[in-house]
């Protein structure tokens, strides 16, 4: 998953509040992910986010 929003753009942080599909057919169960952020200038830092839950509704 790949996201691109011009209303970052010139900010030097932000509080990332976004809601990514996640797709019809992910099992459910526990998720590790790892957000990478790269600026104008091609910088980029990752994080990591651990114990996600991904349920069926």
């Amino acid at each position: 998953f790949t996201y691109t929003d011009e209303k970052y753009v010139g900010e030097t942080s932000a509080l990332f509040h976004e809601h990514p599909q996640i797709p019809t057919d992910a099992p459910a169960g526990e998720y590790h992910i790892h957000f990478t952020v790269t600026d104008a200038a091609g910088n980029s830092t990752t994080e990591e986010a651990e114990g996600i839950q991904i349920t069926k509704e």
